[in-house]
Order: C-alpha cells, then sequence, then structure tokens
C-alpha cells in the first residue's frame, strides 16, 4: 500500500512539472510575440456577418445586458499604453464621469482595468490554424488621450496588487466604445477565420470586415452611449 501510495505521488508530481513547463513556454512565447514583435507578426479577427444573428440590430438590447452585467458604467480617458502580459491585457484611465456604481469611485480617480475579452492563441496551440492571433471583442486597444464609455463587471478582490484592479467583462463585441468616430481600414477577407494582419489595422478604432457593418456598428455604439450620456447625445442631435 506504501508503494502504491509514493507511486500515486510520483505520477501527480510528473503532471504538475509537465504542467508548469507547457504553461511558461506558452507564456514565453507570448512575452516574445507580445513584447518584441509589437503585435506586428499578430493577427485579429475581424467582425462579420454572423449567418444566425446580427448582434449590432437593435433588437438585441445590447445596452440593456451590458448595463446588467456591470456594476460601474464609466467614461473614462485613456491616460496610458494598454500593458500586455500573458493572456492579460490591461488598460489605464481617469474617470471623468459616472453613469451607474457604487459610490466607492469617484470622479477623477485613477482607475486601472483588466480586459476578460483578450486573448493570445499562439501557433503552438493550434487554435488559429497556424497563426499568433488575438481576440479583442473587435474592438481596439484603448489610446492614450481618447476618451471612452466603459462597462466594468466589478472590482477585483485580490492581494497581488497595492492598488485596486477593475474587471471589464468579455462579449463578443467588447463594452468598450470610444468617443470620438475614428477611420478605419478595412481589409478584405483573407482567412476563413476572418482574421487580418493586426499591422494593417493598428490604427483603427474597431476591426469590421465590410463599410456596410462599420456603419452599423457606429449606429450601436451612439445608441449605446446616448442611453448613459446625455451631454453626448445632445451634441449628436
Amino acid at each position: 500500500m506504501k508503494k502504491k501510495r509514493i507511486i500515486i505521488i510520483s505520477a501527480v508530481t510528473v503532471v504538475i512539472a509537465v504542467i508548469i513547463v507547457v504553461a511558461m513556454k506558452y507564456r514565453k512565447n507570448h512575452r516574445r510575440i507580445i513584447d518584441n514583435n509589437k503585435l506586428g507578426n499578430v493577427w485579429v479577427a475581424q467582425f462579420y456577418k454572423f449567418d444566425t444573428d446580427d448582434l449590432l440590430d437593435e433588437k438585441h438590447d445590447m445596452e440593456g445586458i451590458y448595463d446588467s452585467k456591470s456594476t460601474y458604467i464609466l467614461k473614462i480617458k485613456c491616460t496610458k499604453d494598454t500593458k500586455f502580459d500573458y493572456q492579460t491585457c490591461t488598460e489605464y484611465g481617469q474617470v471623468e464621469k459616472i453613469f451607474k456604481g457604487d459610490g466607492e469611485l469617484k470622479e477623477g480617480d485613477n482607475i486601472v482595468m483588466d480586459f476578460s475579452g483578450y486573448h493570445l492563441f499562439t501557433k503552438e496551440t493550434g487554435v488559429a490554424d497556424g497563426i499568433d492571433a488575438i481576440n479583442t471583442g473587435f474592438v481596439n486597444f484603448m489610446k492614450p488621450g481618447r476618451e471612452y464609455l466603459v462597462f466594468i463587471k466589478e472590482k477585483v478582490e485580490t492581494e497581488l496588487y497595492d492598488y485596486d484592479v477593475y474587471t471589464i467583462e468579455g462579449f463578443t463585441i467588447a463594452p468598450v466604445f470610444c468617443y470620438e468616430d475614428l477611420d478605419n481600414v478595412i481589409v478584405p477577407k483573407e482567412r476563413d477565420d476572418h482574421s487580418v494582419p493586426y499591422e494593417l489595422v493598428k490604427d483603427n478604432e474597431v476591426f469590421m470586415e465590410t463599410e456596410e457593418l462599420e456603419k452599423e456598428y457606429y449606429d450601436f455604439k451612439y445608441r449605446i452611449i446616448s442611453k448613459f450620456d446625455e451631454e453626448y447625445r445632445k451634441s449628436h442631435e
């Protein structure tokens, strides 16, 4: 019995060691892709017309869904470049307006936000068919100096940081909306998975596969921001 127990413990130890090695390998690959290539060799998925549904359509009431799953709805100004660290994408901002909250955050507060909808799939995972690809919810990373409406799921309770971290929930379309309408490069579909080189669209606000979808997205964005920000709505009437 004692010998059997030793064998079991040894087997478990080996499995744990393998998991750690694999995780470290993927983390190393992630750092290689993000730190060295600065996303230059990464692909990103563009939003396309789903055969089964149109998520931009008003009938889906996405603003209501975002609202119901959020503790905070904020207008923030991005203050720093995005930080990447293995399957984590962190955004930084300063709170300008609070449309929904629990009283803890105040206007003028700095806020650190982890975007849970961000994923990087390396070639080794086999998920993206031979390429390094990122999922951003079809919305580009925040840019310093620009203002955004952001839906925050919750404050993360952790002792890993000496500051508060808030989570942006992952949705098919990321709940992050730039107050400006930026020019977007529309890249014709190249792959069955609708991915294009990030380098070609790095200055985009969003990643849309056609001009028609781009227009639908901006109608979608206007509807959502207008629901919460009366000043924005009046300025766009």
